[in-house]
Parts: C-alpha cells; sequence; structure tokens
C-alpha cells in the first residue's frame, strides 16, 4: 500500500461559511437550510471517496483544529 500523499486543507473560509450555516440554521430552526448544508457535506465527502478511491490513495480529512472527521481507504 501507498503512504499517505499530502493534500491541503479545504479552505479555512470555506469551512467557517459552511459551520456558521448550519449553526444559523439550527438557532432560526431552518430545517431546509440544515437539511441543504448536510447534504452539501455528504456529497463533498462522497466524491473525495471517489477521488481516493480512483487514485487508489487513502483519504484523510481533518477539521481546522487538526482532528481526523473522515477518512477512506481505497479497496
Amino acid at each position: 500500500m501507498r503512504s499517505p500523499e499530502t493534500i491541503q486543507p479545504l479552505g479555512t473560509d470555506y469551512v467557517q461559511k459552511l459551520q456558521q450555516t448550519f449553526i444559523e440554521a439550527n438557532n432560526n430552526n431552518s430545517v431546509k437550510t440544515r437539511q441543504a448544508v448536510e447534504k452539501h457535506v455528504e456529497t463533498l465527502q462522497k466524491a473525495l471517496e471517489a477521488i481516493a478511491e480512483n487514485a487508489k490513495i487513502p483519504m484523510q480529512v481533518y477539521d481546522n483544529e487538526g482532528k481526523r472527521i473522515a477518512s477512506h481507504e481505497p479497496k
């Protein structure tokens, strides 16, 4: 198996905007907006997994504090 490749993190502004939108949706009881953010994140994760699968390299996603929040091992 290949060693993990270095992949640049998602932009901090992008991550913060997603978090802010989700929090505001929760605070405003906006179910549709919250679901849209959840769907967006799910779609992004599936896309990253597909890239890792096609490239045959492991994928690891970290938050802006360095905590791993998702990973995928190609089959």
